[in-house]
């Protein structure tokens, strides 16, 4: 099973420094669980703690903190044979994936 772990703030979205390096260990410690399911994505939303809005993207800002409302989710695509789980970040913000910095 292959297992993609990304970051998601209201400006960014991809392989992240903090959250990505746990994928690679889950999928090191994970057994085969048969042809249904053989790839796990787990998304990390950020929220942002200054709440500075890049001019352009004041609409993005909003609907991304709207959705933080509705998460966790979790989604399982039969056909992609594949499963989501979206979930809030409450250890880190979007700051902290920016800077690279990782709080204790």
């Amino acid at each position: 099973m292959e297992i993609f772990f990304y970051s998601h703030g209201y400006n960014q979205y991809g392989g992240s420094n903090i959250y990505s390096p746990i994928g690679n260990l889950l999928e090191l410690r994970l057994d085969d669980y048969g042809e249904a399911i053989t790839s796990f994505h787990i998304e990390a939303y950020l929220r942002s703690a200054t709440y500075n809005r890049r001019p352009t993207l004041e609409a993005s800002f909003e609907k991304h903190h709207r959705h933080l409302e509705m998460l966790p989710k979790i989604t399982f695509l039969r056909r992609l044979r594949r499963v989501t789980l979206d979930f809030e970040s409450k250890v880190t913000t979007a700051e902290d994936e920016a800077s690279r910095r990782v709080s204790v």
